[in-house]
């Protein structure tokens, strides 16, 4: 049984770098990975999280520290976790920044129903 999983590498905090974050795919759960390589994000990412539920992954956290749109909620979604999907700004409040995310899956009887997404506003 074949098991692929998405690494996310920590991100240079370098503002130049936040409309790409780092990447490896193991595709035997975890034993080896591939070449280091980038996915592009329209909207930026920062301080990511990553989730996997019901054969899409999604990806959330603060959209970059600088430049047009920053330090608000972003949320993108991908069918292979590597080519991401336009990011949706979910906070609209310019004036106070967003802070930190993270998520779980809920369950219901063994099966992933729902991911529950967390995250603070100053």
């Amino acid at each position: 049984m074949s098991c692929l999983i998405i690494f996310l590498h920590k991100i240079s905090f370098a503002q130049d770098y936040e409309t790409h974050f780092y990447y490896t795919v193991s595709e035997d759960g975890g034993f080896t990975r591939s070449e280091q390589q980038t996915a592009y994000l329209d909207k930026k990412i920062r301080d990511p999280d990553l989730a996997y539920l019901n054969g899409k992954y999604y990806l959330h956290g603060r959209s970059g520290h600088g430049g047009e749109g920053k330090r608000r909620f972003v949320l993108y979604q991908s069918d292979d976790g590597v080519n991401w999907k336009n990011g949706v700004m979910i906070s609209g409040d310019e004036n106070k920044p967003d802070g930190y995310s993270h998520n779980c899956i809920k369950y219901d009887s063994d099966r992933p129903k729902e991911i529950m997404v967390l995250y603070s506003m100053a």
